[in-house]
């Protein structure tokens, strides 16, 4: 997904934006050059290769020396994102039509909540973005200071977490609603999930709009910032704990391994058949395993 949005964020400085015309035939044809099904591996992508290559050398930049050098990176990564989403909410709200998705979000359908599905996936959801199951929080908490208050520290993570999580839903449904308005249809009938919300949908919205590349600029930077934020923590809490066992190993030598092998197993996501791959993992891994 980083490297998706790596390729994203290079296109969004040409003059025009490439997607305007076709968002769902640009991100399925141009980026992933997608095959007819999973059996149908059609060879790698070598722009989402590279893109990848980049991301995991960045990985790696960011874990070399463990939290030495992850705490001088969140310095960056962590305010970055949160500027470039009060730029776009304030964006949002001005667009013609904003209303109509914010409504759209904030109004409740309580019949949802007799639906298994929904509950499943807002577990996975909520377990995955405050990394529980993961090592991570177990990783950072080892170098906090004894006496560090482990409760406050929690709550304050979890309440700072969902409300960014909200916030961020009025910066997407104001400019789905923009959109609606413009495109003549419903604010149901642009929503989508999963990928096809951030790399065709979305991309669509911002096309829409004017000055649309500085702000597809600040979108996709947004999304990448906060993907590598959530990847170095993943390979931080593996490196600790191999540094925990061997101590007498590196933890630029660790982190190089580490970042190494994720980078060949994700090799496999690069080729055409790549998204119904990683729609099969993702859904296993996080819908079933991280809940159990």
């Amino acid at each position: 997904v980083m490297a998706w949005s790596v390729l994203y964020l290079s296109n969004s400085f040409s003059s025009s934006l490439p997607w305007a015309d076709d968002a769902k035939g640009f991100f399925f044809g141009n980026i992933l050059n997608i095959s007819d099904g999973i059996g149908q591996l059609g060879g790698i992508n070598i722009p989402i290769l590279v893109a990848l290559l980049m991301v995991w050398i960045t990985i790696f930049l960011c874990v070399r020396n463990g939290v030495k050098s992850v705490g001088k990176v969140v310095a960056i990564t962590m305010p970055l994102p949160l500027i470039l989403l009060v730029v776009l909410f304030f964006r949002a709200i001005t667009l013609e039509g904003a209303l109509l998705g914010i409504m759209a979000y904030i109004t409740p359908n309580f019949s949802a909540l007799l639906d298994t599905e929904i509950w499943l996936a807002a577990a996975s959801q909520i377990f995955f973005t405050l990394s529980l199951g993961f090592g991570i929080m177990i990783a950072y908490g080892s170098y906090n200071k004894e006496e560090s208050n482990v409760v406050s520290n929690s709550l304050w993570t979890a309440f700072a977490n969902s409300a960014i999580s909200l916030f961020a839903g009025f910066v997407v449904f104001g400019i789905l609603g923009y959109m609606a308005q413009t495109t003549g249809v419903a604010v149901q009938d642009v929503v989508a999930s999963g990928p096809g919300l951030a790399f065709v949908v979305f991309p669509q919205a911002l096309s829409l709009m004017p000055y649309a590349a500085v702000f597809s600029v600040f979108f996709f930077l947004m999304i990448l910032s906060l993907g590598i934020d959530s990847a170095f923590s993943l390979v931080e809490a593996v490196n600790a704990v191999i540094h925990d066992k061997w101590k007498n190993v590196s933890k630029q030598k660790i982190a190089s391994i580490t970042c190494s092998v994720a980078f060949l197993f994700g090799i496999l996501f690069t080729t055409r058949a790549g998204l119904y791959y990683l729609d099969v993992f993702d859904h296993f891994v996080t819908n079933f395993g991280l809940v159990i």
